[in-house]
């Protein structure tokens, strides 16, 4: 064979690897796309100085799904007991449409759509190209981060006295929240491979500074996360490589305390609330929690605990608290079918708020049925992938993305925007399928 033949042929032979590879390339950068979208629009939406486009926002998601779905290994996948148990998820939130009418704006129903799709995508992807995934997003989120960490770092010093824990950042409230979510999954993608204590030392100096604008901007639940999954990481690493995780988490609790005593007054008067809960609030906010109260009684003939408090707007931390009470009140009597999707926000006499924990919202919105399909969903995909997760990378990474999104779902979830949970939950169930001998009912259709 000529030097020209072997050349010719080499090249035959690396395409369908080259455009595999590419491919993977590709679907973790829309991966990517899709669960920093909500960081990526509040700059681009703050920076234009509007509040937002649902047609162009609710556009880019879609498009982040199709091309999911069109990179997708979609002849390869094996029908799994997840997958039985996301249909049973579904079919839930069908029987409590059903049941309980439409309870919620269209809005509210196509983010949950949108949700539901990304586990999906995210089981569509091929294990073989976690790492490409993986890498994907490090290069795509670093410097979304960076230009976010300056923005968030203005509002903070411009707004260091105001009476408001979180900065509002170009008009918006939740911003810090947003990309701390994608900083804690970013260390976790760095943390859960192979590296040096050199390259531990620099990421965590790199990181340091954007945690602590963010600890200083008082996200506290979400923010606690990352340490909590840290610690999950380094006991899953080889014995050699714990010291490089554990690092990383010093570094990151470090960070937080130092954040936190840069604005120590705040922290103290978050403190106060903690220890206060709720108070008496002013005569206006009263009236409307008593009229509240009056509406709830007559139309849902029972009344939330938080129908009988004076919650003060202005803590968090009581917000939380009566939430809960009312969340742990209603889970008894939420029945199979729950109270119909957002059905919580009308039952709760703390208005506008979801309970903050999609494990919670589901039971009592779409009823035990289907919040015991979301807790059984997360269970059956992680539990496979524990012992894996002491030998391999790729199942180590996404046990700890599962694990970190769960907690944020406990903390801070809410059904119709669990898009990064849900695309975790499919990316872990596809990589599941091939550590589990009873984990199949169906049989293997490569593509």
């Amino acid at each position: 064979m000529t030097e020209s033949n072997v050349s010719i042929a080499e090249i035959a032979i690396q395409c369908p690897t080259t455009f595999q590879g590419t491919k993977g390339t590709l679907f973790g950068i829309a991966f990517t796309a899709l669960i920093a979208a909500q960081a990526f629009f509040a700059l681009v939406y703050g920076a234009l100085g509007i509040t937002g486009s649902t047609l162009f926002t609710g556009l880019f998601f879609l498009s982040c799904e199709l091309c999911m779905l069109c990179l997708g290994n979609r002849r390869g996948v094996i029908l799994a007991v997840p997958d039985l148990l996301f249909v049973v998820l579904v079919a839930s939130i069908a029987g409590s449409l059903l049941m309980n009418g439409n309870t919620a704006p269209i809005k509210e129903w196509l983010l949950l759509l949108g949700s539901l799709t990304a586990y999906i995508c995210g089981r569509l992807a091929k294990p073989a190209d976690i790492e490409l995934i993986r890498t994907a997003y490090i290069w795509v989120v670093a410097p979304i981060l960076a230009i976010g960490t300056v923005v968030i770092a203005y509002a903070l010093f411009s707004q260091w006295d105001d009476p408001h824990g979180k900065p509002i950042v170009l008009g918006f409230d939740a911003v810090a929240t947003y990309f701390v979510l994608l900083m804690g999954f970013l260390i976790i993608a760095v943390a859960s491979y192979p590296t040096t204590i050199r390259n531990s030392v620099i990421v965590s100096l790199l990181t340091f500074f954007p945690i602590v604008i963010f600890a200083a901007s008082m996200v506290r639940l979400t923010l606690a996360t990352i340490p909590i999954t840290l610690l999950v990481v380094t006991i899953f690493k080889p014995k050699k490589q714990r010291l490089h995780a554990f690092i990383l988490l010093i570094s990151v609790t470090g960070a937080v305390a130092v954040g936190l005593l840069m604005r120590a007054n705040t922290t103290a008067v978050l403190l106060t609330y903690a220890a206060e809960g709720s108070r008496p609030t002013d005569e206006k906010a009263e009236q409307k929690r008593v009229e509240r109260r009056s509406v709830v009684a007559t139309e849902y003939k029972m009344v939330a605990p938080s129908c009988e408090l004076d919650v003060n707007s202005s803590n968090s931390i009581a917000i939380r608290r009566a939430l809960l009470r009312d969340a742990f009140y209603l889970v008894p009597r939420s029945g199979i079918l729950g109270f119909g999707f957002t059905g919580f926000m009308q039952l709760s006499c703390v208005r506008w708020h979801e309970v903050h924990n999609t494990f919670l919202q589901a039971i009592i919105e779409l009823g035990w049925l289907g919040g015991a399909a979301l807790i059984a969903l997360v269970l059956v995909i992680a539990l496979p992938l524990v012992k894996p997760a002491f030998r391999g990378e790729s199942a180590r990474l996404v046990l700890c993305w599962t694990t970190y999104t769960a907690i944020v779902s406990v903390a801070h979830g809410d059904l119709a925007r669990s898009f990064m949970f849900f695309s975790v939950l499919g990316l872990a169930a596809s990589l599941a399928s091939l550590h589990s001998s009873m984990w199949s009912i169906g049989d293997d259709v490569h593509a």
